[in-house]
């Protein structure tokens, strides 16, 4: 430690051997070394067998190690590592043996990267990060950032059955809050996450700026909505995909340019994750028209995690006439975050 200047120390110890003592004597050198060091301690995982001592030991580590150094005033949190290889993470019995390489302790890769997901949690917690400083130097593709699929369709209705009324814009209750946003012909703004992408053209009017007067940005003006998801269970959320659907028939709105943002929960700005570039409609807007439909994920893991908002902000698109997409949905899907 004195060496390194270490910040942050992830420690998993006492599978072969569950001293309290020992881990309280451990734990206290390393925050007496360093009193500004951020400490992430475990809750170790179980054999591939249920033993009482594991679970008495991380009841120890969770109960009373950690709120002993945190009242403290030490910088220790804790993550749980036991629950990634149970079938059911509410009964500490159902452990998943298949999780196990050797029959006895030893993770499996599939183990390993439930670990990684834990750890990860668990820093963000602590010290937020942003996959990317500058906005503009990150296009969500399969190559930069995990599968970024997309799909054209001439009706505009075409994507009406894959819009979802459970995602977490739909669980949190929240609408959008809009800025630079025109509501024309009975159109609102909470049409863009209520589920209903509806039956027939009166029922999918969702808003639009005409000639793209404020929504693709022209003159300065980027419409930008943001959705406040809250704490969640007091760490954010997981964010694991975002699907957008946008579509018009015989018009050529359907092309799709967006920044995403995300607020670490504790951060008041918004950090961008990267931005959606999809515009296979062409410039002849009149003679063109239909749906497309992107969906963003990291591949493996999430696109972020500890997040209690989500910013979504129209650019440019090469639409010259209408200068902007009609967006029917917009879903993202994720869990509240665990510690």
């Amino acid at each position: 430690m004195a060496t390194d200047k270490t910040h942050i120390i992830l420690l998993k110890i006492g599978t072969n051997s569950q001293d309290k003592n020992a881990l309280d004597t451990l734990v206290n050198t390393i925050v007496t070394n360093d009193p500004n060091v951020q400490l992430i301690i475990a809750e170790i995982i179980p054999k591939h067998h249920y033993v009482e001592s594991i679970v008495d030991y991380n009841s120890y580590i969770r109960e009373t190690l950690v709120p002993k150094y945190q009242g403290l005033g030490k910088r220790v949190s804790l993550v749980n590592q036991y629950v990634n290889f149970l079938t059911d993470r509410t009964d500490l019995d159902s452990i998943d043996s298949s999780l196990f390489s050797n029959d006895i302790n030893h993770p499996t890769n599939h183990g390993y990267d439930l670990m990684a997901q834990t750890w990860y949690k668990g820093i963000k917690s602590i010290l937020p990060l942003s996959p990317a400083s500058d906005p503009s130097g990150l296009i969500f593709t399969t190559a930069s950032y995990g599968p970024f699929i997309h799909s054209t369709k001439s009706d505009e209705l075409a994507f009406a059955a894959d819009v979802s009324n459970s995602d977490l814009l739909q669980q949190s209750n929240v609408t959008a809050t809009c800025t630079n946003w025109v509501n024309r012909n009975g159109a609102h703004h909470s049409g863009i996450n209520d589920g209903e992408p509806g039956g027939d053209y009166d029922d999918i009017r969702i808003p639009y700026a005409l000639y793209g007067a404020a929504w693709a940005g022209k003159g300065g003006n980027v419409s930008s909505c943001i959705f406040d998801l809250g704490s969640g269970s007091g760490f954010g959320y997981d964010i694991e995909e975002i699907q957008s659907i946008a579509a018009w028939q015989g018009a050529g709105f359907p092309n799709q340019k967006y920044l995403v943002s995300v607020r670490y929960l504790g951060n008041t700005n918004f950090s961008p994750l990267g931005t959606v570039d999809y515009q296979p409609f062409p410039h002849n807007i009149k003679t063109a028209g239909g749906s497309t439909k992107v969906n963003v994920t990291a591949g493996t893991g999430y696109l972020a995690t500890g997040v209690d908002a989500i910013k979504f902000s129209i650019l440019n698109t090469i639409s010259d006439e209408a200068g902007g997409p009609v967006f029917r949905e917009i879903d993202v899907f994720g869990t509240q975050t665990t510690p």
